[in-house]
């Protein structure tokens, strides 16, 4: 049997919580009891609960599943564009570590998106994951700070990939091995630290 492994993509699909329809699509309920269930013996210790696009802004369910599925387990999160400084003070001390922007399902203000981005990591040093396509993520790097850019972590929709995404995969990996972010780690560090 495998130990300690890190599942570093999981949705909780808990049917307490509100759940939206996103263009047609809601999805089946997966709870943390049926993720246990499904990967039990598999030496999974941690992971990342990241949030759907059917999730909205809603925190309560992913607060709940972090408690429940304990240390070792960090969060990703849609943040509201209302969002104040205390309230992502207040998500990260239960436990997220990231921002995740849907590019793939539904519109998005890509000023927003980098003014969130840098906010988030100015104020408690989360990374930021793009569901996105490689050619339209190409676009959005040069945005985003450089501090940003080491921690990026990509999700390329519908299985496309691009010449960027090796180049940028480069990137990331010499960047975690330079500056230290708050607590002396790098991002990824920090995320497996919790």
């Amino acid at each position: 049997m495998l130990e300690g492994v890190f599942d570093a993509h999981v949705h909780v699909i808990d049917p307490r919580f509100p759940l939206i329809e996103n263009n047609g699509y809601l999805p089946p309920p997966f709870t943390v009891d049926d993720y246990r269930a499904r990967m039990a013996g598999l030496g999974v210790t941690g992971g990342a609960v990241v949030s759907g696009s059917f999730q909205g802004s809603d925190h309560t369910y992913l607060v709940a599943a972090l408690a429940e599925l304990g240390s070792g387990w960090v969060g990703v999160i849609q943040l509201d564009e209302n969002a104040r400084d205390r309230d992502i003070a207040r998500l990260d001390r239960r436990g997220v570590r990231g921002l995740r922007f849907n590019l793939s399902r539904g519109a998005i203000d890509i000023e927003l998106l980098v003014t969130q981005a840098r906010r988030a990591y100015d104020l408690v040093g989360w990374h930021a994951e793009f569901y996105v396509d490689g050619p339209m993520l190409a676009r959005l790097v040069p945005d985003l700070p450089v501090a940003a850019q080491r921690e990026l972590a990509t999700q390329v929709g519908e299985g496309q990939r691009s010449a960027f995404d090796e180049r940028h995969a480069r990137r990331v990996e010499a960047g975690r091995k330079g500056p230290r972010r708050p607590g002396g780690m790098t991002g990824a560090q920090r995320l497996h630290a919790h």
